[in-house]
């Protein structure tokens, strides 16, 4: 399996948003200590860096407690918000997809493209 760069990291935001239509407001790809690789966003503001840096150890603490007594992995993570919003978190190989709905979304269409986006990375 070859390396992700950078460049595939924003074509495949890029790919989500567009596919999207209105559907996500933020769409990040965080490294696994929290940080923001690529954002939806010509440049990261404050708020992808404090959605990066939520995710990554709210992941990583659900896994490991799951793994140590259930052997299962998470595929994601759906957070519900107050604003009829959803925080979805979503494992993308090392790093993870992190994506901030619109309200009320459509997360059956979410949820394929959050899928489509780990198949394609995979490839």
């Amino acid at each position: 399996m070859r390396r992700v760069s950078e460049k595939d990291f924003r074509e495949l935001v890029d790919k989500i948003m567009k596919k999207s239509f209105g559907q996500i407001e933020k769409c990040i790809v965080a490294s696994e200590d929290g940080l923001p690789v690529v954002t939806n966003n010509s440049n990261t503001d404050s708020m992808d860096e404090l959605l990066a840096a939520i995710a990554s150890p709210l992941f990583a603490a659900i896994q490991e407690v799951l793994k140590q007594y259930s052997n299962v992995e998470i595929e994601k993570i759906d957070i519900k918000l107050s604003n009829d919003k959803h925080l979805i978190i979503s494992s993308l190989g090392s790093n993870l997809l992190v994506i901030l709905s619109a309200n009320r979304p459509n997360l059956g269409l979410i949820y394929v493209l959050i899928d489509g986006a780990k198949n394609t990375k995979n490839e």
